[in-house]
């Protein structure tokens, strides 16, 4: 009834249906592998250096040797500050307590990435008075 060339051609016409149903279920998979996940966390430090977009914060001694951990930041633009009118009031030697959102994301090549991004600054303290004039804490 059929023809031998009528019925491999629909045999391959499944079977490339069935191939794009896998790529596309694929796709599905590595688009949700690469969705963000974002953390809120918090951490309180010494302002080692700040700008209009960005904050690094010394962590104080972060590991075995007794070595300072530096955390930079960038600033998002809706960030709150509490205790300075804005974040060109913070000094490097001040104290603060920086909420963050720390979104990682899988790239196509299955490494993740980070950053970290500010989303409210509190000032806790001003810089020590030895810092203070010296242009370390300005």
């Amino acid at each position: 009834m059929f023809t031998l060339s009528f019925k491999i051609g629909v045999i391959i016409v499944l079977i490339t249906c069935a191939c794009g149903t896998a790529s596309a279920t694929e796709e599905k998979t590595d688009a949700a592998s690469s969705v963000p996940t974002i953390e809120t966390r918090t951490i309180t430090g010494i302002v080692s250096g700040v700008s209009s977009t960005f904050i690094a914060v010394e962590l104080g001694q972060g590991s075995s040797q007794g070595v300072a951990t530096e955390m930079a930041l960038t600033i998002d633009k809706d960030a709150s500050v509490e205790g300075k009118k804005n974040v060109k009031e913070l000094s490097a030697g001040d104290t603060v307590e920086v909420t963050y959102d720390e979104i990682t994301q899988t790239t196509a090549e299955r490494k993740k990435l980070s950053r970290r991004v500010a989303t409210a600054i509190r000032f806790v303290k001003p810089a020590p008075r030895e810092l203070q004039g010296t242009g370390q804490g300005e």
